[in-house]
């Protein structure tokens, strides 16, 4: 009897032990290799082209690690086309919204507004792209971006874009608190 009531004991003890395994298992399965799974896309990004020129600004927020919102802007983007929108003066902010699709990566999309002088919406502009980190969290390779435009009458989500531009690989350095300069 006293041999029963032992092994029931551990038998509960080890079913207690596999209840807060398993009720863990989500919190213990990262499967981040990047500073113990450290590595957050939150923050603002200068990014710079193929030829190491700046070329873009991008913040991205979100309350967790898996997902957010994102803005973007590419003060050099020809808004006309090669001269198609001659009239196009100006890009909103590229807003959209960004999740962790991997070990070390993370997929955004953004969508913005081309306009002419008068505010009219001449043509959408969808921006996808995957980026990587690179070991110290600091650096994100951009290799796979494209550049998709729609009608103003189209849905970006849904309808088939009237032009699309794929981008070259690029890079962009996670932002920090410098002093300021001292005179």
């Amino acid at each position: 009897m006293k041999r029963y009531a032992i092994a029931k004991r551990w038998s509960l003890a080890g079913l207690g032990l596999l209840t807060i395994l398993v009720a863990s298992g989500p919190m213990l399965a990262d499967d981040d290799d990047d500073q113990g799974g450290q590595c957050q896309l939150q923050g603002s990004w200068m990014g710079y082209d193929a030829a190491g020129k700046a070329y873009f600004v991008a913040t991205h927020s979100g309350t967790t690690s898996k997902s957010g919102t994102s803005m973007l802007e590419v003060p050099g983007f020809d808004l006309t086309l090669g001269g198609m929108f001659s009239t196009a003066t100006k890009v909103s902010v590229v807003r959209g919204v960004w999740e962790k699709t991997g070990n070390r990566t993370f997929g955004w999309t953004g969508v913005g507004l081309i306009v002419d002088s008068d505010g009219n919406t001449l043509y959408l502009l969808k921006v996808a792209a995957v980026n990587t980190f690179d070991s110290d969290c600091d650096t994100v390779l951009i290799v796979s971006n494209t550049t998709e435009m729609f009608m103003p009458f189209e849905n970006p989500f849904e309808d088939t874009p009237f032009y699309i531009h794929y981008g070259n690989p690029h890079t962009a350095m996670r932002m920090k608190v410098d002093p300021p300069a001292v005179p």
